[in-house]
């Protein structure tokens, strides 16, 4: 039997048309020979009543993580029932899958919990007696029974994990988009759709700011070879696909991270290093752009985690500067390995738009810049119309 994971974003499901027009693909499966397992996200978007977003927002500050989990999990169930009904008017059986029905454990991080193991049996019963599972993404358990959740872009982590286990022939991830762009198409007009993508340069682009896939999902698909076809529930049609192969264009992709703050810390110490980077690790901050010269540190971090960074910094006896309103740019293309002279092309860029540089890194097919937030459009506007081409 070829298994494919089907998974249906929060767009794809917020209204009685949209549920249709995902049922249809799940029908056509049917029809042309597979059997799918299919993974929901909750309805809709922030401020639409059953997101996740909106359910958060009826709870007071200060609330607990885990109640605030145990709130989140209701979104997807009302997707996964809604949804299964409309597979059954389409003359399938299904059934909504919650995620610890599914088999999905968990560790105790509320609200971005890991998963330890994937117990599959509920599911392999329900594909036995050609039941179509309809599997709640996001939700997780603990093993003494505490519910929690994924993490933002969860469902994209459940559906992965789901092929992973069930070694399916393949996942399709079914968003309000075409695929993957060369560029963020609402900041840069003449972005191009990719038509194939490999695993590493989808796991940079997700992980330095592209949301079309969670970072988390590419990094397990990656890590198992499992093609991913990223398409449009609105068409039927998958515009992107994920698969080992080699490119031959320099850049694929350019991506970008915004409300970013620069932190910058004076030590006269040097051991003073190895002590205050295990502080940010402790409080679950994971830094970006690190420097270290002289005894000065410098990183970026999201402006939301400004209070966990205020909470550290209080700890330490060193001087200490934050600045804010800073974005990361950043070229991603298995292309660039080995080739010479991108950096040099990428600040002649920026330097003729009179654009300056803050910092720069680079690593094995992406090259990072961070500039001020009021460069970034621009930034990203005239390094695509330099470096990428249309042929993609």
């Amino acid at each position: 039997m070829k298994l494919v994971i089907l998974k249906f974003g929060g767009t794809s499901l917020d209204t009685s048309e949209h549920r249709q027009a995902a049922a249809t693909i799940v029908k056509d499966k049917v029809t042309a020979g597979f059997f799918p397992v299919v993974v929901v996200s909750a309805m809709g978007r922030i401020g639409e009543p059953y997101s996740t977003d909106t359910l958060h927002n009826l709870l007071p500050e200060n609330t607990s993580e885990d109640v605030s989990d145990f709130l989140a999990n209701c979104g997807e169930m009302i997707s996964a029932s809604l949804f299964s009904a409309e597979l059954q008017n389409l003359g399938l059986k299904a059934r909504p899958v919650t995620g610890w029905q599914a088999g999905i454990i968990t560790d105790k991080f509320f609200r971005d919990a890991q998963v330890l193991e994937i117990n599959t049996g509920t599911i392999e019963k329900l594909i036995h007696n050609n039941i179509v599972p309809v599997v709640c993404g996001f939700q997780g358990i603990t093993p003494d029974g505490e519910l929690t959740t994924l993490g933002r872009g969860g469902s994209d982590t459940t559906s992965a994990l789901l092929a992973q286990a069930l070694k399916a022939e393949s996942l399709e991830i079914y968003k309000d988009v075409d695929g993957i762009f060369t560029a963020n198409p609402h900041q840069v007009n003449d972005a191009r759709l990719i038509k194939v993508i490999n695993y590493e340069e989808l796991a940079e682009i997700t992980g330095n700011g592209a949301q079309v896939v969670n970072n988390r999902a590419a990094l397990i698909a990656a890590g198992s070879n499992i093609p991913i076809g990223i398409g449009n529930t609105f068409t039927g049609k998958t515009g992107t696909l994920v698969k080992i192969v080699k490119q031959n264009r320099l850049i694929t992709s350019l991506t970008s991270r915004s409300n970013l703050l620069l932190v910058r810390i004076a030590t006269a110490a040097e051991n003073r290093l190895s002590e205050i980077f295990p502080l940010f690790s402790l409080v679950g901050l994971s830094l970006d752009f690190i420097t270290v010269d002289n005894c000065h540190i410098s990183f970026v971090i999201e402006q939301n985690k400004i209070a966990a960074v205020q909470e550290v910094l209080t700890k330490i006896e060193d001087d200490y500067e934050v600045t804010e309103l800073y974005s990361k740019i950043s070229l991603v293309g298995s292309g660039m390995t080995g080739q010479p002279g991108v950096m040099a092309k990428i600040s002649r860029i920026l330097n003729e738009n009179m654009i300056p540089v803050i910092l720069a890194t680079d690593s094995y097919s992406t090259i990072s810049v961070l500039v001020k937030s009021e460069y970034e459009l621009l930034a990203l506007q005239k390094l695509h119309q330099a470096l990428i081409s249309e042929e993609v």
